[in-house]
């Protein structure tokens, strides 16, 4: 099987997992995202990415990307030099300005909290993307975002796999807001000046949430008890209750 035909298999492998795992194929779930914001993303033409049914409709109907798209997937990928998460992308379209200007440079004689303090200074002075910087921070601990060289505003692009962020531009609360009203201003390259309103304060915060994995949990087995993967499907497909209980979620 080629590239094109997993990536082809990927879309479906998000909407039917069950029957992608009986197919022995489990796998491709792994590179829906990264096709989906990456590989698709790329504007080289003639492509296969236009030549299956399936990839020819992400293509088409798609949301805007914008730099931090890429690289909080960059977040998932492995490297041996962290700074490598953001050099890495560098050419990628999404990390050019409208004239076509690279919103960052490689230097590997500036340290990795140098390089992301950089790179989250041009992300702000980008009007496309600036508005997605904050949120996406991820805070894994008091130490690292409080007490380190890096300000606690500055993504952290080598860390953040398993941490949830606030960002999620297209979801019902992004914590960057929206485009036409953002605005920040990096002041004594280390303190950020935003114009806001405070409308509530943090009464109590509660322990951290261990990381969550749906896979580990499945409605159906804990409602009926274990069934095999193709009586699931039937289930799934044909029993009204089930679709209700679904729903309900």
């Amino acid at each position: 099987m080629d590239l094109s035909e997993l990536g082809e298999l990927s879309p479906f492998s998000i909407h039917q997992p069950r029957l992608v795992r009986l197919t022995g194929l489990s796998l491709v779930n792994s590179i829906f995202i990264p096709f989906k914001l990456l590989w698709r993303s790329y504007k080289n033409s003639p492509t296969w990415r236009a030549g299956k049914s399936l990839i020819q409709n992400l293509n088409t109907h798609h949301e805007k990307l914008y730099v931090t798209d890429i690289l909080a997937l960059s977040r998932s990928f492995g490297t041996s030099d962290s700074r490598d998460h953001v050099f890495a992308f560098i050419d990628q379209t999404t990390a050019r300005t409208s004239e076509g200007e690279h919103l960052f440079t490689i230097n590997y004689t500036k340290f990795v909290d140098r390089v992301y303090f950089e790179v989250a200074c041009a992300i702000l002075r980008d009007p496309i993307a600036l508005w997605t910087t904050l949120s996406s921070v991820d805070h894994t601990g008091e130490h690292i975002s409080l007490h380190s060289s890096r300000p606690s505003w500055v993504p952290r692009w080598n860390d953040g796999l398993f941490v949830n962020t606030l960002r999620m531009v297209r979801s019902w609360y992004c914590a960057g807001g929206s485009g036409s009203s953002f605005s920040a201003k990096v002041l004594r390259e280390r303190f950020l000046q935003l114009r806001s309103i405070l409308f509530d304060a943090v009464a109590w915060v509660s322990p951290a949430l261990e990381f969550f994995h749906q896979e580990r949990r499945n409605p159906i087995v804990e409602t009926i008890g274990y069934c095999p993967e193709v009586d699931e499907i039937f289930r799934d497909i044909t029993a009204r209750g089930f679709r209700t209980f679904y729903e309900d979620l």
